[in-house]
């Protein structure tokens, strides 16, 4: 607002600085083509424009543009309650729209037909691009497909890809596996169990274990079952080895409910958590570091992966063809594996 009140306008930027209104409009839209204008004069136009207090229509932009500045991201949830999984990708797309001046709207299902029945707004012009995520859905191809050749942009954030038209942005569940096994390992354990919920995570432990000359035991190989990802299949796991005695100095856990679980039992039953048994979970939630011994783990960067599905639909709606994006696993050490 100038000092009368009324609203600032790109005339008025334009007569300050003694240049054309169409010259501001370019500068301030991000549409400069071939103008030629210098990087010293478009600075000098952002510069008194936001100093004037100058605020870009976004409405009339998306009119002049065909858009709504507005992605849909349709959600089924996944994990356990509490571990935030969903919240920390949803934070991720949050962020990462408000950047690109994108609104979202958000919705979460379980089946496919309620995901088709509310993503019509794909189809009605109220989005302009789509990002689904959580609990993978393989069958829904032809569907999201549909919606690609009906010209709205679709990106996933899944265990695996989709479709190939389809970019997906992932962590690559061997790694995250690979890092927590290779942690133990160099912190010295020799015999190192798994609670495995989801295989395809431990295909490389035999090729791990036999460079570093370690034994592939089987028997430490405990499968959680129908506990899935759960507080209770750590507890099983645990009691397993105190009652049966089971010899190991290393335990990786799919989840970081399960590590939770197991930690709890080991330390009521006096076992001490490095200094006889070394933990890594898997997915890194928030709450590992507050855990009775803070849990080193694995995480896959739910946020980062969230940021970048917007970054690949903004892509797609300039006309780029983005490939799929493989975000690489972090590993936070922590207490229980004396870090």
């Amino acid at each position: 607002m100038n000092e009368a009140g009324s609203k600032i306008l790109m005339k008025d930027i334009a007569c300050t600085l003694g240049v054309s209104t169409s010259l501001v409009s370019k500068v301030l839209s991000n549409r400069l083509g071939t103008s030629g204008v210098s990087e010293a004069t478009a600075a000098r136009i952002k510069m008194h424009a936001q100093e004037m207090g100058y605020q870009l229509n976004q409405s009339a932009r998306a009119l002049r543009c065909g858009r709504q500045n507005t992605l849909g991201v349709f959600m089924h949830h996944q994990g356990e309650p509490g571990i935030g999984i969903m919240e920390r990708i949803l934070l991720g797309i949050s962020e990462e729209a408000h950047r690109a001046q994108q609104k979202l709207l958000v919705t979460l299902f379980e089946r496919n037909d309620e995901l088709f029945s509310t993503s019509s707004a794909g189809y009605s012009g109220l989005v302009d691009g789509v990002i689904v995520a959580g609990v993978d859905h393989q069958d829904m191809k032809n569907q999201l497909l549909n919606m690609v050749r009906s010209g709205t942009p679709v990106a996933s954030i899944y265990t695996t890809p989709v479709a190939q038209e389809i970019p997906n942005v992932y962590t690559d569940e061997t790694e995250l596996g690979d890092m927590a096994l290779q942690h133990l390992i160099e912190r010295g354990c020799k015999r190192i169990g798994l609670l495995q919920t989801r295989p395809a995570r431990h295909k490389g432990r035999a090729r791990l274990l036999l460079a570093a000359g370690l034994e592939n035991d089987p028997s430490l190989i405990f499968d959680s079952g129908d506990l899935l990802f759960t507080f209770e299949a750590g507890v099983m796991v645990a009691q397993k080895i105190i009652n049966e005695k089971i010899d190991l100095d290393g335990l990786v856990f799919d989840s970081d409910a399960q590590a939770q679980g197991a930690l709890n039992i080991l330390l009521k039953a006096g076992i001490q958590v490095p200094e006889q048994i070394k933990l890594v979970a898997i997915s890194g939630s928030p709450q590992c570091r507050h855990a009775m011994v803070p849990l080193t783990s694995v995480s896959n960067q739910q946020e980062a992966m969230g940021r970048q599905a917007v970054q690949v639909v903004m892509q797609m709606l300039k006309g780029e063809h983005p490939g799929h994006v493989h975000i690489l696993p972090v590993l936070h050490p922590r207490a229980s594996t004396g870090c």
